[in-house]
C-alpha cells in the first residue's frame, strides 16, 4: 500500500486513470507535478473538472511577455507555499523593471486568468 501517489507531467488524456488512482488512495495525498494542460482548459474537462480543481497549487512559475506600444517587458505569475500554509499565500504578478529587477505589480487571492493579468 502506498503512502502517496505521484504523477509526473500527466496529460489531460490520462485524467481518468489519475482520478482512479486518487480514489483508491483516498485519504492519502495525490501529487501532480507539471500537468501538461493549460489552466484555461480545466473548465472543459467535463466530469473531471471538479477533480482537477480540487488540487491546491503549492508552487507555480508562469512566464509572461508584457507588450506595450513601444516596448516589451518580461513578467511572471508566481505562487509558492511557505511553511505548508496553502491558504495564506497569494498569486503575485511581477514585471521586469529597468536593471532587470522584478517588481510585484499585482496580487490575487486565487489564480488569475490571462485576462486579469
Amino acid at each position: 500500500s502506498a503512502d502517496v501517489g505521484v504523477f509526473l507531467a500527466p496529460s489531460s488524456s490520462q485524467l481518468t486513470v489519475v482520478k482512479e488512482v486518487g480514489d483508491s488512495l483516498d485519504p492519502r495525498p495525490l501529487v501532480l507535478f507539471n500537468p501538461r494542460w493549460a489552466f484555461e482548459e480545466e473548465a472543459s474537462f467535463g466530469d473531471l473538472s471538479s477533480f482537477v480543481c480540487s488540487f491546491d497549487v503549492i508552487y507555480a512559475f508562469l512566464g509572461l511577455e508584457v507588450r506595450g506600444i513601444l516596448s516589451k517587458r518580461k513578467g511572471v505569475v508566481f505562487k509558492y507555499v511557505k511553511d505548508g500554509i496553502v491558504s495564506s499565500e497569494r498569486w503575485n504578478v511581477l514585471v521586469e523593471e529597468e536593471g532587470n529587477e522584478m517588481k510585484v505589480v499585482s496580487r490575487f487571492k486565487s489564480r488569475p486568468s490571462i485576462t486579469e493579468v
